[in-house]
């Protein structure tokens, strides 16, 4: 019997400790199923980011860490203090947001990777992974934040709602995102634990100053430590993004807001400014390791920084002490308030007289990040743009599903218990209401800032679901979970499902898996893939810059350590790559070539102007004269040729010798991103529109129609300028601009056009890229296409001085010679004709300056380029204008035919050097044979419907372009109009 009972009595002890351990540690496995899930998730689209065997990354800012990254494991811990590598012909620091904390951790994460070599490869591939694992790490100071305000159960739920949100918090966490985005979340986060856990120590040992005169360090030990602690947090965070002094403004409200409250309701203020006070002080010296300017900036560690952290400091100090003056004179305290908000303005007109430049910095970063909306040039880039608040429920419905209206339930569920908990609130709860309102409106201003208020959803989603079980008294322990009573569960259930379907199940993007799972699948490296072939040819096939027409000189090293300046004196032979400033970084580190413009910004206004201008005179005086206008450079467009004449001609020697070499243009830049370059300089983007008749093909049952209307569209001002004449034309009728590459795959440019009930139709789309989204809306009845072009998706053109064809013809009076050469693009893929009309002076002389050799017998280690793109025979001269044929598309003999009275002929050859050096070649000009067959046609003459693939069709689907020729829908500017929509966008060739 006694045995028995001792059976018994062992099992239900065995059985207790069992409940005992899972009460303790069930939130292990919890977490680390969510932590599996959130990396899974993250990952998944690791295989996307390699191609070739090269490992790619997402955007441009990704590129710019990778070396950053790559300078740091060459020289550890340092990073790069100047680089000359961008923005050309300046150079630049890379700021505070590259060369970081991100940088420095990944790149010792390579160190132990590559066991102190690691490869480039290694590199790669450890920052491809990098913003995966932050994110996935973002789990931890969440829950513990979330165990602060929620307890173990809402903590878990919060991390729950965190681990299946599928928008930026997201998005900047995926495979391939290399940037510092997911570690300023991280950082955050890390630096909010540390605060909320110097105030609750705070609020417990309540330090006051009397402790501090005292020398009381007993007393003060565990308050001092924690806010020392919170201040390492957030210098850390600083030197991660030093623009998060921002976050230090945001404590300041806080510390007003808190010490306020304080005093009001009859607490002692020292215990909050106690930790205001030496956390930021704390954060003053370690400013000192990071910082890189000594003026007043936001984007790098400078004098903004050590402002804005002594001000708060002293203005918590500040607090104290008039909290004290305010007792020992016996004044009410309701007047505190009053005399803060005093204070504050006064101290505002103060720094306003004392300080401008920092004011007027201070003033505009608020407003940038703060006033819900952009400025023209910032709505040029898309993560910074504003979101409408007419689209405000969609956009946040995007980004948290509902867990955004929880978390603003809980927000104001919060802010309505402190201030109804009297002088009972906590300090804590009012930081987290304090930062949501001002992440709010930082994630309006600015999309981007969405990974930081995802911090906000998660906390208050965690804090509500505690709310609630605190009030069902739901029971939390193992003991008593036979206790839950239905309604409970009930309430519960529906709690999550309100939380929970719109991002998982049916009601997500997909049935099968949640929002965010697709979302982590749906990320990919972008433009960035069919730019890896022009910038990999760029590295393969210009000279290293130092070595430009200098063969001999010594090539400027990708990874050297450069002294810092304000102006980098480049050495003869070093040259700039003209492109707009999204793709200044993959110049710099796929193709090693030092670009004009880049993605912080630097150099938008020259590029924007040289883009636009509809002079190729004017574009060479900006090229040549952007070595001395970079103070100058936001009212380039208001200086006449003349005064960039002016500029050039005061250049010293070196600025003289800063070349820019080669041009590259894209899909984008030549259609969606035409606008935002319009934004920087030059007209607006409404003065390239204009209404002309055109024609637009729909598809029907039958097969094709065309209805001519008038409709909005490019007009010939954008036709004129640089970029189109460069990327549309390969620079026909320019004479310092010749195509050296062409990628292989193609892209399509086109306008929309829908018919209305009315039988009118409207543009629904002008001049954009074909995407999936277009053609689903080409699909239907009412939809059509016009102005359609096929181009090489990114084009780069080498300036040269080019090379003068020089002769005479019998004329007596004034008339036109062209010139003309066929050309083969790259690997032969398509074969266009270059030519160039000009006028002789009236005794029949003629010039005509020409970009292209007819013989490529240059390269790289010659100091020049090895083109793509070759001339098939000598260049022909003739008297006679192409103005209304069709010079791209038929041959050198069938042009001839089509002239009126062609008058003489001549021959040349243009040698390769002769373009570089600006030779002069003789062309002897001779009559035309008077029996020329015009039936007759060249060997390479092809049927008007030749497609891109070689395969001659003859189905008479000919179209009729704008200028009336019926030559495979090709005008007479060379452009593709109205191609024949039969599911394939066919690029006209003469093979």
């Amino acid at each position: 019997m006694s045995s028995e009972t001792e059976t018994v009595e062992d099992e239900t002890a065995n059985e207790r400790s069992v409940l005992d351990i899972w009460e303790d540690w069930y939130h292990v496995p919890v977490l680390s199923v969510l932590v599996a899930f959130m990396f899974w998730v993250r990952i998944q689209a690791r295989e996307r980011f390699t191609s070739g065997g090269e490992i790619l990354f997402r955007g441009n800012d990704a590129y710019y860490h990778y070396r950053e990254i790559q300078y740091t494991v060459n020289n550890w811990p340092w990073t790069m203090p100047f680089d000359p590598y961008t923005h050309f012909p300046y150079g630049t620091t890379s700021g505070g947001q590259f060369g970081s904390l991100f940088d420095q951790i990944v790149a010792t994460a390579a160190l132990v990777v590559g066991m102190g070599d690691p490869s480039g490869e290694t590199v790669r591939t450890v920052l491809l992974y990098a913003p995966a694992v932050f994110g996935t790490l973002l789990v931890f100071p969440l829950y513990y934040l979330g165990k602060h305000y929620a307890g173990r159960l809402g903590a878990l739920f919060g991390v729950f709602v965190l681990a299946i949100l599928p928008g930026y918090i997201l998005d900047r966490g995926t495979v391939g995102f290399g940037d510092h985005h997911i570690a300023e979340a991280f950082f955050l986060s890390i630096a909010l634990v540390m605060v909320v856990r110097a105030l609750r120590v705070a609020q417990q040992e309540k330090p006051v100053y009397e402790l501090v005169v005292d020398r009381d360090w007993e007393a003060l030990r565990d308050p001092t430590i924690a806010s020392v602690l919170a201040g390492v947090a957030i210098a850390l965070y600083l030197w991660t993004w030093p623009p998060g002094i921002i976050f230090i403004g945001i404590l300041g409200a806080f510390f007003t807001v808190s010490l306020t409250l304080d005093y009001v309701r009859g607490r002692s203020p020292d215990h909050t400014a106690f930790v205001g006070v030496v956390s930021l002080a704390t954060v003053v010296p370690m400013l000192v390791v990071k910082t890189g300017s000594l003026s007043f900036e936001t984007t790098t560690i400078s004098l903004t920084q050590y402002l804005i952290a002594i001000a708060v400091a002293a203005g918590c100090a500040f607090m104290a002490w008039l909290a004290r003056e305010f007792d020992d004179r016996d004044i009410a305290r309701h007047y505190y308030p009053a005399v803060i908000a005093g204070g504050i303005l006064s101290g505002a007109v103060l720094m306003a007289v004392a300080l401008p430049d920092a004011f007027s910095l201070i003033q505009d970063n608020v407003v940038r990040v703060f006033a819900l909306g952009s400025s023209d040039t910032g709505r040029t880039v898309g993560e910074v743009q504003a979101v409408s608040l007419d689209d405000a429920g969609s956009f946040m419905i995007s980004q948290y599903g509902l867990t955004y209206l929880t978390a603003a339930f809980g927000l104001f569920w919060m802010a309505a218990h402190i201030a109804l908990a009297g002088d009972d609130y906590r300090p804590d709860e009012l930081l987290l209401v304090v930062l949501t309102v001002f992440l709010v409106l930082m994630s309006l201003t600015q999309q981007r800032f969405n990974y930081y208020l995802a911090i906000s959803v998660v906390l208050l989603n965690a804090w509500l679901f505690g709310q609630i079980l605190r009030l069902l008294d739901v029971p939390t322990s193992a003991k008593r979970l036979t206790d839950i009573k239905g309604y409970q569960v009930l309430t519960l259930v529906a709690v999550l499902l309100l939380v929970t379907v719109p991002l998982v199940g049916p009601l997500a993007s997909s049935s099968a898996s949640t929002a965010a799972a697709e979302a982590g699948n749906s990320t990919g490296p972008g433009s960035s893939a069919y730019w890896a072939e022009s910038t990999g040819w760029l590295q393969e096939n210009t000279p290293e810059p130092g070595t430009y027409a200098n063969p001999d000189g010594e090539p400027m090293e990708m990874y050297e350590t450069y002294e810092q300046t304000d102006d980098y004196d480049y050495p003869e032979g070093a040259y700039g790559v003209m492109s707009w400033w999204d793709y200044g970084h993959w110049i710099t580190v796929q193709g090693e070539r030092i670009p004009n413009a880049n993605p912080f910004q630097q150099g938008p206004r020259p590029a924007s102007e040289f883009l636009q201008t509809t002079n190729e005179t004017r574009a060479e005086l900006v090229l040549e004269a952007l070595p001395s206008l970079d103070e100058r450079d936001e009212h380039i467009s208001d200086l006449s040729n003349d005064e960039l004449r002016e500029v050039i001609a005061q250049q010293s020697e070196a600025e003289a010798r800063e070349d820019t070499r080669y041009v590259m243009i894209d899909d984008q830049m030549a259609s969606n991103k035409f606008s935002p370059i319009t934004r920087w300089a030059g007209p607006s983007f409404g003065d390239y529109l204009s209404t002309q008749e055109r024609m637009i093909t729909f598809q029907t049952a039958e097969g094709q129609a065309q209805q001519p209307a008038n409709l909005y569209g490019m007009n010939d001002r954008f036709e004129n300028t640089m970029l189109s004449r460069m990327y549309y034309h390969d620079s026909q009728q320019l004479s310092h601009y010749r195509l050296v590459h062409e990628t292989r795959s193609d892209t399509t440019i086109l306008s929309l056009a829908q018919r209305t009930e009315g039988g009118a139709t409207r543009p629904v789309a002008i001049n954009r890229r074909f995407t999936g989204r277009l053609a689903n809306m080409l699909q239907r009845p009412d939809v059509g296409a016009y102005d359609i072009r096929r181009e090489s998706t990114v084009k780069t053109f080498e300036r040269v001085d080019g090379a003068t064809l020089e002769g005479s013809v019998n004329a007596s009076n004034a008339t036109s010679v062209t010139a003309m050469v066929q050309l083969n693009g790259t690997q032969d893929q398509r074969q266009f004709t270059y030519y160039q009309s000009v006028e002789t002076d009236e005794n029949g002389d003629f010039t005509v300056t020409v970009p292209y050799p007819t013989e490529e017998t240059l390269g790289p280690d010659d100091g020049y380029t090895n083109s793509s793109v070759r001339a098939t025979g000598n260049y022909t001269v003739f008297t006679g204008s192409l103005e209304g044929v069709n010079a791209e598309r038929i041959g050198d003999r069938h042009i001839l035919q089509n002239l009126e009275n062609p008058g003489q002929i001549g021959n040349a050859d243009v040698p390769e050097r002769a373009i570089y050096e600006g030779d002069n070649v003789t062309v002897e000009m001779e009559g035309i044979e008077e029996n020329l067959d015009v039936n007759d046609t060249a060997d390479n003459q092809t049927s008007d419907n030749q497609t891109a693939d070689n395969e001659t069709t003859d189905n008479g689907n000919t179209t009729v372009g704008d200028d009336g020729t019926g030559s495979d829908g090709a005008s007479g500017d060379g452009n593709e109009s109205d191609t024949a929509l039969d599911g394939r966008f066919v690029r006209a060739t003469t093979p």
